[in-house]
């Protein structure tokens, strides 16, 4: 949550694993959770194309954005469509890489 420290704690995620290397901090972009159809609102302003997250429900609330994908580290759930699911980065850069 961005009231109790989340961006900065997603910042600090992002740069110790370094995806602040290649992504510049002007395009990552925090959403309240408490905000209504916040999420699909900022996401189609921005032109999202790909969402990534770990909570399916977060996903169900962005149906503007085209790929959804279901990080699942644990290999525990199956999406239904029209979700994918991955189960670490190196699949996900190669679901986005076979995208384009």
């Amino acid at each position: 949550n961005i009231d109790d420290g989340g961006e900065k704690m997603g910042l600090e995620w992002l740069g110790k694993r370094g995806f602040l290397d290649f992504i510049p901090k002007e395009n990552i972009f925090f959403v309240p959770h408490e905000e209504k159809n916040a999420k699909n609102v900022v996401a189609k302003k921005l032109g999202i194309e790909i969402y990534l997250d770990d909570q399916i429900k977060i996903l169900e609330e962005i149906p503007d954005v085209k790929t959804r994908a279901l990080f699942d580290q644990h290999d525990v759930s199956a999406p239904p469509p029209p979700y994918f699911k991955v189960t670490s980065w190196p699949e996900f850069t190669d679901f986005i890489r076979n995208l384009y």
